[in-house]
């Protein structure tokens, strides 16, 4: 598999075309676009697009944005917008508040300073389901070429430090190739492998993305396990419920141990 950063010529701008960064940044590497190719997009660029990008002085904090804010070391505008965009928030700790936002775990509700403009935050993208499965069939037009689109963002995995990519849309592929039911390597049946295609690519692309100053928020993967199709698949549907997840399932099941001990 070969991923290839395609940078930028200059900072993309608030209200900047994704379709039209894509094919300059294409034509400025003379990349010949093949069949399968899967081209990875920054979430923050797509906010761009679709002006998903607030000023703080803007923003009012409400008296409980104000309690929380001083709880977790953050800003009372940031906490509000935090309680405006998460679908749950479960806690957090020193400028991190961990939450629930379109059927994935992460911080700050998606909310970010980092690569905005001076004096504003960037949201996470809105109807992204439509928007990847429009941005696929455009470059399938321009292009004569069957490929996959993977919109990422990064996140922490628990007890490491750093961040990996992670897919909140794929267009194109299923991001999940399911094991179970095969053997192993020693005719063993698979119980509950399940590999995250979509997570796996999504981290290869976020190395060469970067976290900083890189200007390179779009990369064209090559040779990717994936069996190309005409589905876009979302959040919910690479979703396992507390429960069954092993990191949350197993700190519920701590929890409810360590209140049984309380209650004895």
């Amino acid at each position: 598999m070969e991923v290839i950063p395609l940078g930028l010529r200059y900072v993309a701008k608030v209200g900047s075309n994704v379709l039209d960064l894509t094919k300059q940044a294409v034509s400025d590497k003379s990349i010949c676009v093949q069949n399968s190719d899967v081209f990875v997009v920054a979430s923050k660029i797509v906010s761009y697009e679709q002006f998903r990008v607030v000023k703080s002085s803007d923003v009012v904090p409400s008296h409980d944005a104000h309690a929380q804010a001083k709880q977790y070391a953050i800003s009372a505008e940031l906490m509000e917008l935090i309680r405006q965009e998460a679908d749950v928030i479960y806690g957090g700790v020193e400028h991190a508040v961990l939450t629930l936002k379109d059927d994935m775990l992460t911080v700050n509700a998606g909310i970010d300073n980092k690569n905005s403009p001076i004096g504003y935050v960037t949201l996470w993208p809105n109807r992204l389901k439509t928007w990847a499965n429009r941005y696929r069939l455009e470059l399938m037009q321009f292009y004569h070429r069957k490929v996959g689109v993977l919109v990422t963002d990064s996140s922490c995995m628990p007890m490491r430090f750093g961040t990996v990519g992670v897919a909140l849309v794929a267009s194109g592929f299923k991001p999940i190739l399911d094991y179970r039911g095969s053997v192993d390597l020693y005719n063993r049946r698979i119980i509950i492998t399940q590999q995250a295609i979509a997570n796996s690519i999504a981290t290869a692309a976020h190395l060469t993305m970067g976290e900083g100053g890189e200007r390179t928020p779009i990369s064209l993967v090559r040779d990717a396990p994936v069996e190309l199709n005409d589905e876009t698949f979302v959040g919910s549907d690479m979703l396992i419920p507390f429960e069954k997840c092993f990191f949350t399932g197993a700190l519920l099941d701590y929890l409810r141990k360590k209140q049984d001990k309380l209650n004895q």
